[in-house]
């Protein structure tokens, strides 16, 4: 992660879709789908993400969020952690293991 704005600073990428050789007859969508997700976390990319289309030079600016809860008595939120397990849905659906390198 850079801490400095602009395009000198981020991840460039140069990507080979090789449309022709995976396009279906019929079909009318060619790209990639981009998904940027926490680590350990198991991405939807069919639900989640942006398009990219080939042919085309995009520029993509995230920021990271944190978000805190406070406990009583500034809110009636609670951790994350108290209500939810730390396996995801995916794992929770499909008995799969992922590397974490």
């Amino acid at each position: 992660m850079s801490a400095k704005p602009g395009r000198r600073h981020g991840l460039h990428m140069i990507l080979n879709t090789n449309q022709w050789d995976y396009m279906r007859p019929g079909t009318d969508v060619a790209g990639v789908k981009l998904v940027v997700h926490p680590q350990k976390i198991m991405p939807f990319p069919e639900d989640e993400g942006i398009m990219l289309s080939p042919g085309h030079s995009i520029s993509v600016d995230i920021r990271q969020v944190e978000m805190i809860r406070e406990n009583h008595p500034y809110g009636s939120c609670q951790s994350p952690a108290v209500n939810h397990s730390d396996i995801s849905v995916y794992e929770k659906l499909y008995p799969v293991v992922y590397s974490n390198k």
